[in-house]
């Protein structure tokens, strides 16, 4: 599962827990009783029995050759320990009253983590981090948008339908939480189709269903016990629950540490929940994210021969734009007031932008500009948007 970018000679970057600043945002206020992470007493981390390559997938060369990693999916393992169960659960229960339904999934809480630091550490765990990289054999981050840490899927009330209906997420890697001990319900199972992207939603969109000898289940949901997988391109939907009164997941999400990566949503239209989350925080949240990707790019071109060559006042402009969009992406203007928003941004890059020291035939360097340019754009569109545009099918199968 080598890393199709490390073929082509681009540096790997290490994993790294990036120290976002934790705030409520207007309209989250925490929890009352809200337990404090602790990665040794809240984990108790064991390994996969499988692991699948996306080539089992049916994914091809050309089709993996911008990925990180041919990695695709893990079988259920240990990860949260009693105590951990325990505290996830107790605040699991105080954000549900904040949960809504949206056209994909019937009971969801989007933004558990701004209520609660316990949620948010979770999704920031280092430990986790390091486990996941090693399965994934590739540098992992947890994503930069806040919104999508601890997303968290309850059962619906009072319905048996899908607890979410066929799809692939919009962020690369997922770590699928199992929340309830699975005595308390029947149904609610994790359901992946053996096969990619492109063919499922053919069939899901020509034929309304899935080849029933291609749909698997993730097997017995132990409580605290995780899967992990490429959910980006791992088809996948989860079941009725038919009997009991909870069934609830986490999922943590991640992508890949090289900003140079396979993105499994380069475009904010398709990545926001334009009727659930609310625009002081999703705009700031995909600034974030670009902010994030364009300082990796520009430590890659630090790295890079064009950088290594380059004339030390413009190495010394790169590595003091590189800091400022990283102190951007940790603490970005709370608003959905695009001029704030695009001038906190051009603030940090317009000095290297302007500078005659800049080339950009050097395609790092004009991808950092460029990629900054489409987010900014991306968000003047999102704010005047209405409704979602996710792809996902319901299926009898």
């Amino acid at each position: 599962m080598a890393s199709a970018l490390k073929a082509l000679g681009v540096p790997e970057p290490a994993s790294e827990v990036f120290p976002y600043a934790y705030k409520h945002p207007e309209g989250f206020s925490g929890i009352a009783n809200d337990p404090v992470w602790d990665d040794d007493k809240h984990l108790s981390i064991g390994n996969p029995d499988r692991v699948v390559d996306l080539k089992d997938f049916g994914y091809s060369d050309k089709e993996l050759a911008p990925l990180a990693t041919t990695f695709g999916q893990t079988s259920t393992f240990s990860l949260l320990s009693p105590q951990g169960i325990r505290d996830l659960n107790t605040v699991l229960d105080q954000v549900e009253p904040f949960a809504k339904e949206t056209p994909r999934i019937r009971k969801v809480l989007r933004g558990g983590a701004l209520r609660s630091k316990f949620l948010f550490d979770l999704s920031y765990s280092p430990k986790i981090l390091a486990h996941v990289s090693k399965i994934a054999g590739c540098g992992l981050v947890p994503h930069p948008t806040i919104m999508n840490a601890a997303h968290t899927n309850y059962k619906p009330d009072g319905s048996t339908k899908s607890v979410d209906k066929w799809h692939t997420d919009t962020t690369a890697f997922v770590v699928v939480i199992f929340a309830t001990d699975p005595d308390e319900y029947e149904g609610g199972n994790f359901r992946y189709f053996q096969g990619t992207r492109a063919k499922a939603f053919r069939h899901l969109k020509e034929d309304k269903s899935l080849p029933a000898d291609k749909v698997h289940t993730a097997g017995l949901q132990r409580q605290g016990w995780a899967l992990f997988q490429q959910g980006s391109l791992v088809p996948h939907a989860v079941s009725g629950v038919t009997k009991g009164r909870r069934r609830t997941t986490v999922v943590l999400s991640y992508t890949p540490a090289n900003p140079l990566a396979f993105d499994a949503s380069p475009r904010l239209e398709r990545f926001g929940y334009n009727d659930l989350d609310p625009l002081h925080v999703a705009l700031p949240d995909w600034l974030r994210f670009k902010s994030w990707k364009a300082a990796g790019r520009l430590a890659l071109w630090l790295q890079s021969k064009a950088g290594s060559r380059g004339q030390p006042r413009l190495r010394h402009l790169v590595e003091d734009t590189r800091k400022a969009l990283r102190t951007l992406a940790q603490d970005p203007p709370a608003t959905d007031d695009m001029a704030t928003l695009r001038d906190a941004l051009h603030a940090v890059v317009d000095p290297l932008r302007s500078s005659r020291l800049v080339s950009l035939n050097d395609p790092l360097m004009s991808g950092t500009f460029a990629e900054l340019d489409l987010a900014l754009k991306d968000m003047l569109a999102f704010k005047h948007a209405t409704g979602g545009r996710e792809i996902f099918f319901e299926s009898k199968i």
